[in-house]
Parts: C-alpha cells; sequence; structure tokens
C-alpha cells in the first residue's frame, strides 16, 4: 500500500487543533476573578489581578480635576462589592451598569487600584445562546470575550 499524503496532511491538522485547543484552555488572558473570590484571597496587597463584574447602578463618580474615576462592582449572584478607583479617562460605555474588566492591584486600604478597565459591549459580541453549545464543547468558553 502506497504511503497516502492525505492521511499525513489530516493527522498533522487534528494535531494543530489539540494544541490550539489546550493553549486555548490554558491562556492566562481569559482568566479573571469574580470580587467575592479576589476577597477571599489572602495577600491580596501588591498583587494583580484580573476581576470581572458589573458596575453597581449609580456608583460611578468621576472627579475632573485630577482624573479619577470611582466607582463599585459586583459579580451576578455574589453579595460582595469591590470599590474600583481608575485614574485616567473613563472608557467609553462605562454608563447604564456595563460589565467590565478591571486589571490592577489591590490597596492596603481594601479599593482596587484599576490601571486599565474593560468594558463589554454588548452589540459586538455574539448572543450568548448561539456560542455556548459549541465553545462549552470544546472547553474554550470565553474566547470571543477577551
Amino acid at each position: 500500500m502506497k504511503n497516502p499524503k492525505w492521511l499525513m496532511s489530516v493527522g498533522a491538522i487534528l494535531i494543530a487543533i489539540i494544541i490550539g485547543v489546550i493553549l486555548l484552555r490554558s491562556s492566562a488572558s481569559n482568566y479573571y476573578l469574580t470580587p467575592g473570590e479576589l476577597m477571599s484571597k489572602s495577600n491580596l496587597v501588591g498583587n494583580r489581578y484580573r476581576v470581572a463584574g458589573t458596575v453597581v447602578d449609580g456608583s460611578l463618580r468621576w472627579k475632573q480635576s485630577v482624573a479619577q474615576l470611582k466607582f463599585k462592582i459586583r459579580y451576578p449572584k455574589e453579595k460582595q462589592i469591590l470599590s474600583v478607583i481608575y485614574k485616567g479617562v473613563p472608557p467609553s460605555g462605562m454608563e447604564n451598569d456595563p460589565q467590565v474588566i478591571v486589571e490592577g492591584t489591590m490597596s492596603s486600604n481594601a479599593s482596587f487600584l484599576a490601571d486599565k478597565i474593560l468594558v463589554r459591549c454588548p452589540s459586538r459580541y455574539l448572543p450568548e445562546k448561539a456560542t455556548n453549545g459549541l465553545f462549552n464543547l470544546i472547553g474554550a468558553e470565553g474566547v470571543l470575550y477577551r
């Protein structure tokens, strides 16, 4: 029997897919904590974290004179609320209780000092129902929401 080249090609493609799924599942860029998970950790001060949540209604406070934005976030189905302080121009889309991921460090006074805010823009994402089944099946949930 001759050595079929197509069999080798199919094998290479399968290996590439498996490696891709492994890399996506272990990607640190997908990972975030909820406020409750963050507050349950010890030795918070000085470590860098990504925290996801929804901005608490009415908590946005902008001080233009010092370019400082203060707000609170909570994760659905959690009671823990995290106070966030961000220095810089607020990203667009912060109004109307957006879902955000904040990156930064905890201060000694239990406030989260964010140096980056990622705002989820609902118009730029596919509906959850359309993507959950496929991405959960291959273990790559969150890929579209980086």
